[in-house]
């Protein structure tokens, strides 16, 4: 009787020794796959932040450089529009102040150089209004006023049947005409820039906050 009892006894505490040890199996068992999916997961964030960070960095790069861009084709546009203005400033202030040395030679040398300014003109303006037509807009009436400024000064000259008087007056007129563009250019591609500046702060603290 004693060793039945000891028996059942016996297989008892075997018995809770083989379920304790199933029981801290499936413990275990279960503590390691929450600890991988865990670390899983936290590699997955950890992808997921970094790839956000790649893009906004790429984002940024792309922003600075079409500011870049932008800017050099506001600068160049300006420069060549200003260079249009001069050349027809020079040619028609003889109209003004020394008629007597307005000729075919001053008329050629104008031409030359009006030409080569005008190539320039529709390149730029190409190039700004692919970059930002906004702003292109903005200087936009200034190149439309130079080419009819230009071809004024064509017209008036190679009209063989215009008095010197009539194309004088015109030159005259032209010289104010392009006088004002030449103050209208400075104060426009002013404001111009100086708004692309404002917007680039103005984006800066965005992203900072």
């Amino acid at each position: 009787m004693d060793d039945a009892y000891n028996r059942l006894l016996l297989l008892a505490f075997v018995g809770a020794g083989f379920n304790a040890l199933f029981a801290a199996g499936v413990v275990a068992l279960v503590n390691y796959r929450l600890t991988h999916t865990l670390k899983k997961w936290e590699l997955e964030l950890n992808n997921r932040f970094q790839l956000a960070r790649d893009i906004d960095g790429w984002q940024r790069t792309q922003m600075e450089e079409t500011r870049r861009e932008t800017l050099n084709e506001i600068c160049h546009l300006t420069e060549t529009l200003a260079t249009g203005t001069q050349a027809m400033i020079w040619f028609s202030w003889f109209a003004r102040y020394a008629p007597e040395l307005l000729n075919v030679d001053r008329f050629r040398e104008y031409d030359r150089d009006i030409k080569r300014v005008m190539v320039q003109v529709v390149v730029a303006r190409a190039r700004l209004n692919a970059l930002s037509p906004e702003r292109y807009a903005l200087l936009k009436h200034l190149c439309v006023t130079l080419d009819g400024i230009d071809q004024r000064i064509a017209t008036a000259v190679t009209r063989a049947d215009l008095p010197r008087a009539v194309i004088l007056s015109e030159l005259n007129a032209c010289y104010d005409d392009a006088l004002r563009c030449d103050a209208e250019l400075r104060d426009v591609s002013a404001g111009v820039l100086s708004g692309l500046y404002r917007n680039d702060a103005s984006s800066a603290n965005a992203n900072r906050t």
